[in-house]
């Protein structure tokens, strides 16, 4: 079980092992109660993208120490076969494709909330920029509508989704706790070999980075608009 805005590699790990997936909102409250949802199922492993891990049925939330003891064991197992962790991570690369991730909060208010706004629909209303980066904005999905349009089982939500060209997906939302918009971002792409790995995550990056100043100059108006210049 994952959160919908964690790294779609885990989705075709589970594939290729013959295990269910499922996907949830952001939040161990959601991975936990789909993760045991059925007593009849065995959940060998949840996790979200901020660095949550459920890895046995006995600890029903997100547990480091059971996840620690867990990734020892693995690292045993792979120095058996004169592997490293780094050697199997590489692997999965090379069969399910480079998986490059990033998450970010863009702070926008120093002291308070942001405004409580419907905030898919305001995004909506003022219309989706059509190129973030150097990238057109190919889809623009509003989660409040998403459980219907895409058949998934999950609760509405204030959050979007945009897919980019050249596969880049991200997800944004606004924080329940803080003045800030989360933002998740992935892009996968085929590699042929392990030595690729390294100019290809810092292509990726620059291209994030790039995003995500435009989507703080797009966002910035909406949310604050009596704040229209960055501080």
């Amino acid at each position: 079980v994952s959160s919908i805005v964690s790294s779609s590699l885990i989705e075709k790990i589970a594939e290729e092992a013959g295990v269910e997936h499922a996907q949830t909102l952001t939040g161990f409250k959601w991975i936990t109660a789909e993760a045991f949802r059925d007593p009849k199922m065995n959940t060998v492993f949840s996790y979200e993208e901020a660095l949550g891990y459920a890895v046995c049925s006995s600890v029903r939330d997100k547990d480091g120490i059971s996840a620690a003891l867990r990734f020892t064991e693995m690292a045993e197992d792979l120095k058996k076969k004169h592997l490293t962790v780094t050697d199997q991570i590489n692997n999965l690369y090379l069969k399910h494709g480079l998986h490059v991730s990033r998450s970010q909060a863009i702070r926008f208010n120093e002291q308070g909330q942001l405004p409580q706004i419907d905030f898919p629909s305001e995004l909506l209303r003022n219309g989706p920029p059509d190129i973030l980066g150097s990238f057109k904005i190919l889809e623009f999905v509003d989660y409040d509508q998403a459980a219907i349009n895409e058949g998934l089982e999950l609760p509405k939500s204030n959050m979007i989704r945009l897919m980019l060209e050249t596969g880049i997906r991200i997800f944004i939302r606004p924080s329940g706790t803080e003045p800030v918009v989360k933002v998740y971002l992935e892009k996968v792409m085929d590699i042929k070999a392990v030595d690729e790995i390294g100019n290809e995550q810092k292509r990726t990056g620059r291209g994030f980075d790039s995003i995500l100043e435009d989507l703080q100059a797009y966002l910035r108006p909406i949310l604050l608009p009596d704040q229209s210049t960055p501080n």
